[in-house]
């Protein structure tokens, strides 16, 4: 832990300046000065005031470092865990219980692939455990396991078949076409993706302490008797494990009087068709809604968009087809095709301006090798839609 106390973000400060103000000393010079002054209640003179002085070198190895010890702990630990604003990791998950929240776990994607042949003149077992992989995407590799042992029958070219994430988290839930190559060799088998709404379950992360801050915070307006939208936040969210900034509401009365519409913004290919059916049927069918409320859970309407840009590298570049395809997924991960980048990039999101500019930039920022950029389209004006890719065109300049 730091010692040093003079740093302290605008939250610290606050604690910092309360224990001041209650009289406890803070820092070096008031912890001394409280000492020069218990010493002249008690009679004691001081000859050496020097900060070298025997005494002094004692009441700091002894006294002033301990407490410096005991004044950062309250300050930078113990203080801030009895807030929601402040608190992380397991005091927060205990101010959570307190709202009847517990933090999410995470979850492995499940699915389907659909495996292609070409002869099929007799049967082909496609044995539980077989490995289906992406490319690397930003160093990373992700792959599906088949779950149980599935047969091709005869006069049969297609399969889906059952399968699961290696590991848990969202960043397995992978756009269209990234799960194509396969780790294990089944003979037969020409062709191996993933299609359009092939996830069952979305894969999830463990609930950070913001996504938990944001439930918690909720959870004051959800706590009454009438079903506002706090209140259908925190049941989607309970039931799905979404994020509270991922619910969005339309008001429109779109089946007339007391109806509305909630909306889930799924990353790319992420959208389950279960988990829409499973929590409409808890609202609707199970009664968990208001008087007279027709509520009904989609998902965020995607809108495809094209996509083209012309790279000019700096001279010299290693290898600018790695340099590519790399670009290629930071840009699919702004249209959520992917999560390897979501640290870097600016991602799409409902009523937003989708700004090329700003891809322009955090491009520029993460590859050292790119001169310039030419794009081949303008900005992206989203209302309660998510903009997502169609087709993807990025060159390098002759």
């Amino acid at each position: 832990m730091s010692l040093d106390l003079n740093n302290l973000s605008a939250e610290e400060q606050i604690f910092s300046d309360a224990l001041a103000n209650a009289g406890m000393p803070v820092g070096d010079d008031a912890i001394k000065a409280e000492l020069q002054g218990l010493a002249d209640d008690a009679n004691l003179t001081i000859a050496n005031q020097s900060k070298y002085s025997a005494f002094w070198c004692f009441c700091s190895a002894a006294i002033i470092k301990p407490m410096q010890y005991f004044t950062a702990f309250l300050i930078k630990n113990v203080m801030p865990n009895f807030y929601v604003k402040t608190a992380k990791g397991a005091f927060l998950d205990i101010i959570a219980w307190a709202y009847d929240l517990i933090r999410h776990a995470a979850v492995k994607a499940q699915g389907n692939l659909l495996f292609t042949r070409v002869d099929s003149a007799q049967q082909l077992l496609i044995p539980a455990g077989t490995r289906v992989r992406t490319i690397p995407i930003n160093g990373n590799i992700y792959r599906l396991i088949t779950i149980a042992d599935a047969v091709m029958d005869v006069d049969v070219n297609t399969l889906e078949v059952a399968c699961e994430a290696e590991s848990a988290g969202a960043a397995y839930n992978l756009a269209v076409s990234y799960y194509s190559i396969m780790d294990s060799d089944v003979p037969g088998i020409t062709e191996v993706t993933n299609q359009a709404d092939y996830l069952t379950t979305a894969g999830s992360n463990e609930e950070n302490d913001e996504q938990l801050r944001l439930r918690i915070r909720n959870q004051f307006a959800a706590v009454g008797d009438w079903h506002i939208d706090a209140k259908y936040k925190a049941m989607i969210a309970e039931q799905t494990g979404f994020q509270i900034d991922r619910i969005f509401f339309d008001h429109s009365i779109p089946r007339g009087p007391g109806s509305a519409d909630a909306y889930i913004l799924f990353d790319a290919g992420a959208a389950s068709a279960a988990t829409l059916t499973a929590i409409n049927d808890y609202i609707a069918t199970d009664g968990n809604h208001g008087h007279g409320d027709d509520l009904v859970v989609k998902e965020v309407p995607q809108i495809a968009h094209d996509v083209s840009v012309t790279v000019n590298f700096v001279d010299n570049v290693a290898d600018s087809a790695a340099s590519l395809l790399a670009i290629e997924n930071f840009i699919r991960c702004a249209f959520r095709g992917n999560t390897d980048y979501d640290e870097h990039v600016t991602q799409t999101w409902p009523s937003a301006t989708f700004s090329f500019s700003k891809l322009d930039q955090d491009l520029h920022n993460y590859f050292s090798e790119i001169a310039s950029l030419n794009w081949g389209q303008g900005d992206i004006e989203s209302n309660l839609d998510i903009a997502i890719l169609g087709v993807l065109t990025v060159t390098e300049a002759a």
